[in-house]
């Protein structure tokens, strides 16, 4: 059991929020920080404090900790969480300062926007004002950008316009940008509307296990009515909520290897895969060619849930010819991993400069043929690293344990599945993107440049058409000559086509 000083010292200089509990692990005080590590660490630092720290400090019994992506997210848990356990140390805002509110108003189509009003005078504001205010937060900038985050997920409107039965306003900027649903043309049902707002509502009210709750049953109905795109776009409000409030629940907390931050991703993959220890170190593997052409393979890494760029590897197929992905997944397999057995001496040089060599676990794109690949050029090597593959038809994940091949279903809701589709996703854009240089490179560079009369405009003009060097070369003088090439450089270009050069 750590005690609270080792806790303090092992947070993380990441943006959060801290949770202080007393003895009884009830909650005392709940703040965010842009260091978790340096804002908690500084009310234990000798110093003048006030009466209330010096009091909140003697009854501290334990600190929790939330990690979010950024210091707004922060912002949104924060209020989240202190509406849900109303803390007594959370500051009382002075009532003759204005501070920031949200305020959601009472119409057919609420709109959404930030107000600045001194505390003191919300009462009379609200009786002016036919809305709800939610408030008051301490920064107008961070507001700015929490409400920004949430009409991405949720897309109300902010304007003031009077929104009837005319439909002549002209949509705004908001609209294509994606932060309005557009209810001024009539591009949204009220009810769907209303909705998102009932959504929003719940959110800033610090009920978001209802809210998921409600949106999986949501997601789970419109899938069984057949109606995907209903159903995706439900997903993808799920996942923009999990990503503005963290994923963790409130008393989650563990002490991993990863140096006490709480991921709920890699723990629910450890125990769904049944892996040996915390998959800290994920490699994602993939392939891309068209036809075979300009293959290329590539090896990304995450740690801690997150892209570590520095170790992204892209390979170009160098031994498989045609189109078989299973076996340029085993090429590149070989290739990388070759590297790091080599590294690997007497079995106890596993790591280097502090960063582990071997992964805790390797994803690969596709089914069973390529998780076998992958597994079986491991099993050459003498490496013992776990192997899943991930399926995109049903997002179904295999691996391979003594000898059989086991399906693993997780949650389309589920943080590990989500992590696993991002780490999928990831090594696919960066195979595809060495495949278009190579593309490229090879388009710039061609038979064509050896004959007198094509410069790069004609050679750039033949490939846009024809689409490859051997389609040109078994095009026809007609076709030739009907894209502007003299009759004298074609006979050339299906010379040098029948002669191989």
């Amino acid at each position: 059991m750590m005690s609270l000083r080792e806790k303090i010292s092992s947070l993380p200089q990441a943006p959060g929020i801290y949770i202080m509990l007393d003895k009884k692990g009830n909650v005392l005080y709940v703040g965010k920080a842009r260091s978790l590590k340096k804002r908690v660490s500084s009310y234990f630092t000798r110093g003048s404090s006030s009466l209330k720290t010096e009091r909140l400090k003697e009854e501290i019994g334990d600190i929790k900790y939330f990690i979010t992506k950024s210091e707004v997210d922060a912002l949104i848990l924060e209020c989240s969480l202190i509406k849900r356990f109303h803390p007594p140390y959370n500051i009382d805002y002075k009532d003759d300062k204005s501070y920031p509110f949200i305020r959601i108003t009472k119409e057919l189509f609420p709109s959404i926007s930030l107000v600045r009003i001194p505390p003191s005078l919300t009462a009379d504001y609200l009786s002016r004002e036919n809305c709800i205010l939610f408030g008051p937060y301490p920064k107008v900038k961070l507001v700015k950008e929490a409400l920004r985050k949430i009409r991405k997920v949720f897309p109300l409107r902010s304007c003031t316009r009077e929104i009837g039965q005319n439909k002549s306003a002209p949509l705004c900027l908001d609209y294509h940008v994606g932060l309005c649903a557009g209810p001024c043309q009539n591009l949204i049902e009220v009810g769907d509307y209303r909705a998102l707002v009932r959504r929003v509502y719940m959110l800033l009210k610090g009920e978001r296990r209802g809210l998921m709750k409600e949106l999986r049953k949501k997601m789970y109905a419109l899938s069984k009515q057949l109606k995907f795109e209903e159903a995706a776009r439900i997903r993808n409000q799920l996942l923009g909520l999990e990503e503005i409030t963290g994923t963790a629940e409130s008393g989650s907390f563990t002490e991993a290897k990863t140096g006490g931050i709480c991921s709920l991703p890699l723990q629910e993959l450890q125990s769904a895969l049944n892996l040996p220890s915390l998959p800290v170190h994920i490699e994602g593997l993939d392939i891309s060619n068209l036809g075979g052409d300009f293959a290329t393979g590539a090896v990304v890494v995450f740690k801690n849930g997150v892209p570590y760029k520095n170790g992204y590897r892209h390979f170009g197929i160098k031994t498989v010819q045609g189109v078989n992905d299973v076996q340029m997944l085993a090429e590149i397999a070989r290739r990388h991993y070759s590297q790091i057995s080599l590294s690997i001496t007497c079995s106890t040089a596993i790591h280097s400069a502090g960063s582990f060599l071997l992964p805790d676990l390797i994803l690969v794109d596709g089914g069973i043929g390529q998780l076998k690949a992958v597994s079986n050029v491991l099993k050459e090597l003498k490496l013992k690293v776990p192997v899943i593959s991930i399926a995109k038809k049903f997002e179904e994940v295999f691996k391979e344990e003594n000898g059989r091949i086991k399906k693993i279903l997780l949650s389309l809701t589920s943080p590990g599945l989500h992590l696993l589709q991002y780490i999928r996703d990831e090594a696919h854009r960066f195979a595809i993107k060495y495949h278009k240089i190579l593309r490229d490179r090879e388009m710039k560079k061609s038979v064509l440049d050896g004959i007198r009369g094509i410069g790069e405009k004609r050679k750039q003009k033949l490939l846009s058409h024809f689409g490859s060097i051997e389609k040109v070369m078994e095009s026809s003088i007609e076709e030739l000559k009907g894209l502007g090439i003299p009759e004298k450089i074609a006979q050339q270009i299906l010379e040098t086509g029948s002669t191989g050069s």
